[in-house]
């Protein structure tokens, strides 16, 4: 017997009550900035960059002292625990809800964008100011009816610095039937830069809820199989936070420990499932203030991520990083 679905609501409706850039929700993280931390995100995701780790390595690199990876730039504000989420939710989680209440009851990340202004470094108290950007109208999927809604954040540090900037775009859906686990056809974006070298990245089920846990990110499609097949997946999903540590794990691993962030944007396409392989390849290209580099993120059914990261780097990157 099948189960009609209760008719969707007008999200865009729904969201307007939330706050908007003139009324930014403000939060305070409930921890400081760790090395602890920093090194149990490095291990989940394999990054093994020594400037997150060691001070005299990190200094010798020029960035003046061990600093927290770049994407984990909203780990540090997310809340810990059940009793902080409901007590103080994300406004994620309030779009989150109101989406449920609406059919909406499904979720994925689609897009990022990062712009690193100050190294976060251990010892740093985060506080984040974020607002509904923008809400698409409904739209049909391959994984169902939904809305795109992005919420810009901006986070500061104990000083009142601006240390970056975010926007993350997400699909709320109402999940039918897909074809996830069918090829892709998604191919390489096309660059007239230098081509870098390969990485292969196995995705093994531990890495993935590795990394969406050490990020603060418990959503139960990272990590509940039931759930992902509630909405339609396969399996469990890597979350956006976790590619995009592999995609400046990837950078770093060529340009070397004295590689700077400076912005990060990326794309998600096909799902990464647990028994997948990751091959990240790109290209850069020379600016005036340093370089941009195209990464395309593959495995067996097509493009799984697409990102741009613009960097500042010292000129004594080794030959052997480029293909």
């Amino acid at each position: 017997m099948t189960t009609s679905q209760p008719p969707l609501g007008d999200l865009t409706a729904a969201l307007a009550v939330l706050p908007h850039a003139a009324d930014p929700v403000t939060r305070s993280a409930e921890i400081v900035v760790s090395d602890h931390a920093i090194r149990t995100w490095c291990a989940a995701l394999g990054e093994d960059n020594p400037v997150y780790r060691d001070e005299d390595a990190a200094v010798e690199a020029g960035h003046g002292g061990v600093l927290a990876p770049p994407a984990m730039l909203q780990t540090w504000t997310m809340p810990i625990g059940s009793r902080a989420r409901a007590a103080f939710p994300t406004l994620h989680t309030q779009v989150r809800e109101l989406s449920a209440d609406n059919g909406f009851t499904a979720v994925v990340a689609t897009d990022y964008e990062q712009e690193y202004l100050q190294p976060v470094r251990p010892g740093d108290t985060l506080t984040e100011l974020s607002w509904v950007e923008s809400v698409s109208p409904r739209k049909r999927t391959a994984l169902g009816p939904g809305h795109f809604v992005t919420i810009a954040f901006e986070f500061r540090n104990q000083r009142g610095d601006v240390v970056g900037t975010m926007r993350s775009r997400t699909m709320y859906f109402s999940p039918e039937p897909t074809v996830s686990s069918q090829r892709g056809t998604g191919t390489a974006s096309e660059s007239t830069g230098i081509r870098l070298s390969t990485l292969r990245i196995p995705l093994s089920r531990s890495l993935i809820i590795a990394g969406a846990l050490a990020s603060n990110d418990h959503e139960p499609v990272h990590h509940d199989h039931d759930v992902a097949q509630g909405q339609g997946l396969d399996d469990i999903i890597a979350s956006i936070v976790t590619t995009a540590g592999l995609v400046t794990r990837y950078v770093s691993s060529i340009f070397g420990p004295a590689t700077t962030f400076r912005r990060l944007t990326l794309r998600l396409a096909q799902p990464a499932f647990p028994g997948d392989v990751l091959t990240l390849s790109g290209s850069a290209d020379d600016g005036p203030t340093g370089k941009t580099i195209r990464v395309d993120g593959r495995h067996d059914r097509g493009t799984h991520v697409r990102a741009t990261v613009d960097i500042a780097v010292r000129s004594d990157t080794p030959d052997s990083a480029l293909a």
